[in-house]
């Protein structure tokens, strides 16, 4: 008889990190074609794209368009949606990527005796969007997708054995994105924020006074647009950048790049690293408290920068401009061999059945 696990998600706005990993999953999930594992999905919420789940066995449960009201759904109806949801989708495992969720589904389920397990699968660091400790340890097991965020669980009071530690799926790529024949071109790939998360500002001062012939492309839109292409005026770098605004294939559009330059606040596990090393591409990332010292690994397939250190960062980008050799691009596409989908994809089904058997022993 099958194990059959269903994923259980909230609004997703369909470009972000999570997408890609639940995306990258049903993919391997498809291509293996076990017969004793059946997973699938639900979305509560809807999605402002549905591109992402083309491929993905989904129902969509749509809720308002607008945040406020969907928000105000969410507060009157997601118990009986969740226990409807359980109720017509019996499963072994529930896995969830939003806290109220895990919670609410562990509650139901007991009320109902059924014996579903609960996999709490939470995509952010908790230092930077922490979660009620009630909440948080009502799951019965907890996918870490990095050593930092274990290490966050563990500290709030999550068992060791409780938690798996998977990462997230990347898929290999064929080709290698051409390096630059004279001088360095950096690139950046992301929303476009002067603070906040992705900490743009720091990124720009960190520019004035390289030395020698380099360029930065910039790929993605935001509203804080406008204020970063005055901030660059300001600094006199704007005949440096290019801003190539949001692409939904962005690595489509990179004809030449030597290194990706990543300067976030916090993570949970920056996809955007792995994709880059992926392709051949050295990375430049800060040393946000989860994910970039699980990719980076110095002067392998990248450098980590202390975060807030503009110095740092400076001296870094300017040792690639003043002929740094970097590595193979084999050898960067072998580092994250371990994160590769059908690697991923063997600790996933490990756990799943773990859990399962685990409960029946």
């Amino acid at each position: 008889m099958a194990l059959k696990v269903l994923i259980v998600t909230p609004f997703m706005t369909g470009a972000g990190g999570t997408e890609t990993v639940i995306t990258n999953l049903f993919d391997v999930y498809r291509r293996q074609g076990r017969s004793d594992l059946q997973l699938q999905m639900i979305n509560i919420g809807g999605t402002d794209h549905t591109e992402w789940l083309e491929q993905v066995p989904v129902k969509i449960i749509k809720l308002a368009n607008k945040r406020f009201l969907r928000t105000m759904e969410y507060a009157l109806f997601l118990p009986f949606i969740l226990y409807r949801i359980l109720r017509q989708y019996p499963a072994d495992i529930v896995i969830s990527t939003n806290p109220l969720m895990w919670f609410l589904i562990s509650k139901i389920s007991h009320l109902i005796r059924q014996s579903t397990k609960v996999i709490a699968w939470y995509h952010y660091s908790l230092k930077s969007k922490p979660v009620e400790q009630r909440l948080l340890l009502s799951a019965d097991h907890y996918w870490a997708i990095s050593s930092g965020i274990q290490q966050q669980l563990i500290a709030a009071g999550v068992t060791p054995d409780q938690i798996t530690l998977v990462y997230n799926p990347i898929k290999p790529v064929a080709a290698n994105v051409a390096r630059s024949i004279d001088g360095i071109n950096f690139i950046y790939i992301g929303r476009v924020m002067l603070d906040g998360q992705k900490n743009l500002r720091e990124l720009l001062t960190s520019l004035p006074g390289l030395t020698g012939k380099w360029h930065l492309d910039i790929f993605g839109d935001g509203p804080d647009l406008p204020k970063l292409k005055q901030l660059a005026e300001h600094l006199q770098i704007s005949d440096r950048l290019t801003w190539r605004g949001f692409n939904k294939q962005p690595w489509q559009a990179v004809a030449t790049a030597d290194a990706l330059l990543l300067t976030s606040t916090y993570e949970g596990l920056p996809m955007v690293l792995n994709e880059a090393i992926a392709r051949g591409v050295y990375v430049i990332s800060s040393d946000a408290d989860t994910g970039p010292d699980d990719i980076v690994k110095p002067g392998i397939n990248g450098e980590l920068y202390k975060l807030g250190d503009t110095q740092q960062l400076h001296d870094k980008m300017q040792a690639l401009i003043n002929g740094q050799v970097l590595p193979e691009q084999t050898t960067l596409k072998q580092s994250i061999s371990e994160m590769y989908d059908t690697n991923y994809y063997k600790k996933i089904e490990t756990s799943l059945f773990k859990i399962v058997h685990k409960t029946e022993g």
